[in-house]
């Protein structure tokens, strides 16, 4: 099996940088000549180079040789290795050159990032030499322009005055001022005369164009990049094109020979250490990375099934990868949690990451840092999104193996048979949707709503239980906070500590999400007493600056205090929303007022009673 795959790229030299513009397989050889050849002739475009790109799997490097270029004078080469001699001559058959595919020398290993496949249409700016000359020499002929028109404008300004030839301008212009204004018109006209003549528009454009449109990817692989990873994010394998690598050596049959049975030349390759293999874990690990993926599975099963747009052609992109990297862990540390196993959480979450093509010390290493990524609310979400699914698979998983034994419900049994297999994969279409949404901003105006939740005896908690715990805790109230969010268009604006911030247009919305999120914290209390949860909630209105999906000013201020100074259980709202929800069916108690930092007059407090169904105020 051939361990190398060959590329043709085209790079064209214009606005003083090398550009890769088109990459072809290697069986389109010829029409990569072709387009390097038809270049030449384009406009703004000083150099074409053709190179040929062999990447070689086993050292992860990527050899690049100039075989064919055409630059003007004083263009800098590529920065590659240029072929041996008679490598520039015309380019044989497919059919009488397929034997050549592998005919490479080994140089020194170009390595480094990976690659992301998902531009490949896009040309990609490669600065490979220092910008040239050309831009220095166009400003020095303007220069020179221009001081040659300030020169001959002063001399014919000076000598029309010494002949009294400036009756003409008079008439046209005035007498006021007129030595500068003959100095300007003579100026202009000798500058319309030099300049085109000293530079022109073509050269002027190619000096200071910008070439490579299209966004820039952050690391391609012409500025040092392994093609170790393919567009799934997955290393090796098939390549953007979907082709394998076998197949551009075909005929070969040897990987370290051409097709003439030559040894490779050139100067050896250094030596890199093989990539750390993954460590041999007892069963109950690995009982853990097989449940994970088969819950993977199922969750990549139904995104195939529903024409998903998250895969391209069976395979994510690097950016959707990731994310499933996150997905991934968070339903690793559920398993982990659901079956008694937390300090062995980190393994199972490194081997599922591993399993979906990551190298293992990429893997591990994610795995023992997660937690720094769930800082970031998106990442946060994805992680969350992994764990709800983990945990629900979990429930059905057990439920079957009950059902298998017969010590199933028939409720249960009926409520079995109505899911399918794989329809927990619509927690991953979910999440990725939310993954590659791209919020806009809201209005900039308007009455809003603001609401912030906490997590009451946060800090206390973990200390006595543990960050784990109170994940798991914080867990549990995002899942009730969005849920009432959902039910009563609420808008989730950004975690804020131990809770959340959201923002809604109705205060008897509000009121109403805020009454179902402390009965959901209640109901969660009574069935799992081990892991009690307990919210303090305050709400108020006004009309706070928004701006990038954030809020800020007074009204927010207010709602935070209000918020702090509700007790266990309690939702606390100021005297606008009480207003605001007379004749909606809830009752308020009077709480007096509270002195708040930042406000000087006391602020007056209502509490919402959600335990008594009394009449309301």
């Amino acid at each position: 099996m051939s361990t190398k795959e060959v590329n043709w790229a085209v790079y064209h030299h214009k606005g003083g940088r090398w550009s890769r513009v088109k990459t072809f397989n290697a069986e389109q050889r010829d029409d990569a000549k072709a387009a390097a050849e038809a270049a030449v002739s384009a406009q703004g475009v000083s150099g074409v180079t053709l190179v040929k790109e062999t990447y070689n799997q086993v050292s992860k490097s990527t050899d690049e040789v100039a075989v064919w270029s055409s630059a003007k004078p004083g263009i800098p080469a590529l920065g590659v290795r240029k072929a041996p001699p008679g490598a520039d001559k015309p380019m044989p058959t497919p059919a009488a050159s397929r034997s050549r595919d592998n005919d490479d020398s080994p140089a020194p290993a170009r390595s480094g990032g990976g690659r992301n496949d998902d531009f490949d249409e896009e040309p990609v700016l490669v600065m490979r030499n220092q910008p040239t000359g050309t831009p220095f020499l166009v400003v020095f002929k303007i220069s020179a322009a221009v001081a040659l028109s300030v020169t001959v404008a002063g001399v014919a300004s000076w000598g029309l005055g010494q002949v009294n030839g400036y009756a003409l301008f008079i008439m046209l212009m005035g007498e006021r001022n007129i030595l500068t204004k003959v100095f300007g018109v003579l100026f202009f006209m000798t500058l319309l005369v030099a300049l085109p003549n000293m530079v022109s528009w073509k050269e002027f454009s190619t000096a200071f164009s910008v070439t490579g449109g299209g966004p820039k990817r952050p690391q391609s692989r012409r500025q040092g990049g392994s093609r170790a990873q393919g567009r799934d994010g997955r290393p090796g394998g098939k390549d953007a094109r979907g082709k394998n690598a076998e197949s551009n050596t075909k005929g070969n049959g040897k990987s370290g020979s051409d097709g003439n049975g030559r040894q490779d030349s050139g100067s050896p390759e250094p030596e890199k250490p093989p990539a750390t293999p993954e460590p041999t874990f007892g069963p109950e690990v690995e009982d853990g990375k097989k449940s994970v993926m088969t819950f993977f599975s199922r969750c990549i099963d139904f995104l195939m099934k529903t024409s998903s747009t998250f895969m391209k052609g069976g395979k994510f992109s690097s950016y959707n990868h990731f994310g499933c990297d996150l997905f991934l862990a968070g339903a690793a540390e559920a398993y982990a949690e659901n079956r008694g196993m937390a300090d062995k959480k980190i393994d199972v979450m490194a081997s599922v990451v591993a399993a979906t093509g990551r190298p293992w010390d990429r893997a591990k290493q994610f795995a023992e840092k997660h937690d720094g990524y769930l800082l970031e609310p998106r990442y946060l979400d994805m992680f969350r999104s992994g764990r709800d699914a983990m945990q629900i698979f979990l429930k059905d998983e057990d439920m079957r193996t009950k059902a298998a034994a017969g010590e199933l419900s028939k409720d249960d049994e009926a409520m079995l048979a109505g899911e399918g297999e794989s329809d927990i994969g619509i927690f991953l279409e979910h999440a990725l949707d939310s993954w590659n949404e791209k919020k806009s901003a809201p209005a900039t105006s308007g009455t809003v709503t603001v609401m912030f939740t906490e997590v009451c005896g946060a800090a206390q908690f973990a200390a006595t239980n543990g960050d784990d715990q109170l994940r798991r805790l914080s867990g549990y109230h995002d899942k009730i906070v969005r849920e009432a969010l959902a039910r009563h268009e609420g808008r989730e604006i950004k975690r804020n500590g131990d809770g959340i911030m959201a923002a809604f247009t109705q205060a008897s919305a509000a009121v109403e999400a805020a009454i179902e999120m402390q009965r959901g914290a209640d109901l969660h209390t009574v069935s799992t007493p081990d892991l009690p949860l307990h919210l303090r909630i305050g709400i108020n209105a006004g009309e706070p600056i928004q701006e990038n999906n954030d809020l800020f000013g007074t009204p927010v201020q207010m709602a935070a205090r209000i918020c702090a100074a509700a007790a266990t259980d309690q939702v606390l709202v100021s005297k606008i929303i009480k207003d605001l929800c007379q004749g909606k069916g809830t009752k308020f108690e009077d709480r007096g007022t509270a002195e708040m930092k930042g406000f000087a007059e006391p602020v007056p407090i209502f509490e919402a009673v959600w335990k008594d169904t009394g009449m309301p105020e």
